[in-house]
């Protein structure tokens, strides 16, 4: 029994959640640089985005969103959920006329207009949110909100050319989104700032990478600990495991529970949108 008692005891102090920012950020990237492709008159519409759309445009990020909830970050889970919802609006409006009854008119160009309008005023405000947040994010939003503007005039006007305008102004959003998540995936996986994302609370850890990286190149030894991006030390006791994961640090290996004395650990800040 207290064997077993132990055993929660540890699980409590030392379980680490996974960071789920990353997955909600490729839920976005991918429907977002499809449909952009269409808007630019790339490819033509294709059910392929329907389907990306629901499974991982909506569900992925609804989903995430959920848990964001529960991480308490107010910015991500709302964020994360309506455009979740946003992907599954775009679904069913796209298979509205063949499961709308027959008093439901379909969607109007002005009509769409004012439905991509109002996602660029609810993108245009969180992107004041953006503004001491790492750079990847702030130029997300910087290049979202103008394409739901730009989508909104093009159903106004008709003009081919305003779409083309959204379709490659999306493109450079989802691009954004994608490496984002891919920076977040990797620098967090590696223990490395191998995809910096300028951070503003990991600046010199991003510039001391960069540096080494340059080194590198030029056949130059790296700066002590910088080539790592991350803090590098030795756990000596059990509150300095207990302080590195209450403080939000990720120990690699993401296995807390085999983190002994005398164990070299690296500890890198996380910086995502939760």
């Amino acid at each position: 029994a207290s064997q077993a008692a132990s055993s929660n005891s540890f699980q409590t102090r030392y379980m680490a959640f996974a960071n789920p920012s990353p997955l909600a950020l490729f839920g976005f990237a991918f429907p977002t640089i499809l449909l952009s492709i269409c808007n630019a008159g790339i490819f033509k519409m294709n059910a392929a985005l329907l389907g990306l759309a629901i499974a991982h445009g909506g569900l992925s990020q609804l989903v995430v969103g959920i848990l964001l909830f529960f991480k308490g970050s107010t910015f991500g889970h709302v964020v994360f959920f309506s455009y979740g919802a946003f992907w599954w609006s775009v679904a069913i409006l796209v298979a509205m006329p063949g499961i709308a009854p027959e008093s439901f008119a379909k969607p109007t160009d002005p009509f769409m207009g004012a439905f991509f309008l109002l996602w660029g005023i609810f993108s245009f405000f969180c992107w004041f949110c953006t503004f001491r947040q790492n750079r990847v994010v702030f130029l997300t939003f910087l290049a979202l909100w103008p394409t739901f503007v730009l989508l909104s005039v093009s159903h106004w006007n008709g003009d081919a050319g305003t779409l083309k305008a959204g379709g490659w102004l999306g493109l450079i959003c989802g691009c954004l989104a994608f490496y984002l998540g891919m920076a977040e995936l990797v620098n967090e996986t590696v223990g490395s700032v191998l995809l910096p994302i300028g951070d503003p609370k990991n600046v010199e850890r991003e510039r001391a990478f960069l540096r080494n990286w340059a080194n590198q190149l030029r056949g130059r030894e790296p700066d002590e600990g910088g080539s790592l991006g991350c803090e590098v030390g030795t756990v000596k006791r059990d509150s300095d495991v207990e302080q590195g994961v209450t403080a939000g640090a990720v120990v690699l290996l993401n296995r807390p529970d085999t983190v002994a004395q005398g164990m070299t650990v690296r500890k890198c800040p996380s910086a995502t949108l939760g």
